[in-house]
């Protein structure tokens, strides 16, 4: 790891993709780096826009991500689901369809520390981030809907005007999702570094 910048391994790969023509692959190596930051902006941005086009694979998207979240490092692994996080939220919803419909289940790996401090801490932060990308892909799967995409209002919310009997279906699902959020107790001073922080608006 390169003190401040992406690692000799991240560079490689990057160029390996490039040479390959793998457009997504490269993007996604270049959002995951092994930098200890967030994945940067114009690269969300591009798998963002991505999603939103035709002619795009959102399998091979959603694969490549998922694969990096099982990278040893623990920067790789917590970067591919802030980026699967922002695309299940902001991308298309042939994105958060495909990611409920997969039978992968989101878990932390087996973290190597490389950067000389403790990782205990953020396995257990990245288990319990997966736990809740599970439960929001389980709710979609069942549901057919994203219960942070609907209709919010005092009086005519998808909630309060839901029948009784589908009501009484989804508030156990609701629950669940709120119980693994309340688990991964997000606080930006557990975080070990800076990122773009907006999608927990969604949490």
């Amino acid at each position: 790891m390169q003190a401040g910048g992406q690692s000799i391994l991240d560079r490689i790969l990057a160029a390996k993709n490039t040479i390959a023509g793998q457009a997504i692959a490269k993007v996604v190596c270049k959002a995951t780096t092994e930098e200890v930051t967030g994945p940067k902006r114009k690269h969300v941005d591009f798998l963002l826009q991505l999603t939103h086009q035709a002619n795009a694979s959102i399998p091979d998207t959603a694969d490549l991500l998922m694969e990096r979240s099982q990278n040893t490092s623990w920067v790789v692994a917590f970067k591919s689901l802030i980026t699967i996080h922002q695309l299940m939220a902001y991308g298309n919803e042939r994105f958060e369809s495909y990611m409920a419909s997969h039978n992968y289940h989101l878990q932390a790996p087996g973290i190597v520390d490389r950067m000389g401090m403790s990782s205990s801490d953020m396995f257990i932060y990245i288990g319990r981030y997966a736990d809740y990308l599970n439960e929001k892909r389980e709710a979609y799967k069942i549901m057919g809907y994203d219960f942070c995409k609907i209709e919010r209002g005092k009086d005519d919310g998808t909630l309060r005007i839901m029948p009784l009997d589908k009501l009484f279906k989804t508030l156990p699902i609701i629950l669940k999702q709120i119980d693994a959020i309340l688990r991964f107790d997000v606080s930006l001073s557990r975080v070990k570094f800076k990122t773009d922080c907006s999608m927990y608006s969604e949490l």
